[in-house]
């Protein structure tokens, strides 16, 4: 997917927000000085052609520096104000976090927070507590643990702050078409679809074939493919052969990680809205229940609408 040019202005307030506040500050008083220095100095003018050329470079200068004195600082504020609300951010889910655990260690002592690898459902499940965990930042694991529906919303919004208009589907039969992209300038023609896979396994080529069939079924030359876990070289060599872009879970991480902090908190935001770690069905768009099977008694995931909805899912 070609990105979405910034401007220079979206640029600095970005480089800002990565740093700390008081950073953005600094930044906003040396370059409000320097530039006003600038603008305010005398040029004199001289009769000979090469001092004329100087006083015309000294000018143009003079004249950016105008300009740029207010700018450059506005955009620095921004960004140490971006970098503020989202430290303050980051504080509060901590907070918030520190006063679950503590919660939690009263009703059971020998409870201890859950590590970075571990199955942040199973956790949750096994402590009884009514509370989902709350992660205060992306990691991996975030992205191969939450509902295949959370994950599909994700990318979704990812593509928006990329500049395009996409359009998901609540639940229901999709055509194979999880994601569809259209371009903010022509918002009736369908410029890519793409197709999104919480999965634990290697994304083999059957399942790329099949986007492709989707794709010349809707006049699409360009296709997606994301995933939370990973792609075979059959499938790489495909995707290259029929326009498809690939996307793996540590590729999305770390697009997701080169986006501004305060989009990288919204994509937070709707990866974690809700019950994110308890699957949904798609057809009728409601979360799953845990059943026991009558057969081996072991577990599945089941749809409480059931018989008149039989879509199951391996727990």
């Amino acid at each position: 997917m070609p990105p979405r040019q910034q401007s220079l202005i979206d640029d600095l307030i970005s480089i800002a927000a990565k740093f700390p506040w008081w950073v953005g500050i600094a930044l906003a008083t040396v370059a409000y000085f320097v530039l006003h220095y600038i603008a305010t100095m005398d040029i004199a003018l001289s009769p000979s052609a090469r001092e004329i050329s100087v006083s015309v470079t000294k000018s143009m200068f003079r004249a950016f520096a105008l300009v740029l004195q207010y700018v450059l600082p506005i955009a620095f504020l921004l960004g140490a104000l971006v970098s503020f609300l989202s430290r303050a951010k980051r504080e509060s889910r901590h907070s918030s976090a520190s006063q679950v655990a503590v919660t939690r260690s009263k009703v059971d002592p020998t409870l201890t927070l859950p590590a970075s690898g571990e199955d942040l459902y199973e956790l949750w499940k096994s402590t009884g507590f009514p509370v989902t965990p709350d992660p205060d930042r992306w990691r991996f694991e975030l992205l191969r643990t939450i509902d295949w529906k959370r994950f599909e919303e994700v990318c979704a919004e990812y593509f928006r702050f990329r500049g395009f208009h996409a359009v998901t589907q609540s639940h229901g039969p999709d055509g194979g078409i999880d994601v569809k992209l259209y371009t903010a300038r022509e918002l009736t023609r369908l410029e890519s679809v793409v197709q999104c896979k919480q999965w634990n396994r290697v994304v083999g080529p059957k399942t790329l074939r099949e986007l492709l069939g989707v794709m010349t079924a809707n006049k699409v030359s360009r296709g997606v493919f994301v995933t939370s876990s990973t792609f075979n070289d059959e499938t790489s060599c495909f995707a290259v052969e029929n326009r498809i872009d690939l996307i793996d879970g540590k590729c999305l991480l770390q697009k997701i990680l080169e986006l501004p902090a305060v989009q990288q908190e919204r994509l937070l935001k709707v990866a974690t809205e809700g019950d994110y770690l308890t699957p949904t069905c798609p057809s009728c768009g409601i979360k799953l229940v845990k059943r026991e099977s009558r057969k081996d008694s072991s577990t599945f995931w089941g749809c409480i609408n059931f018989p008149q909805c039989r879509f199951t899912l391996n727990a």
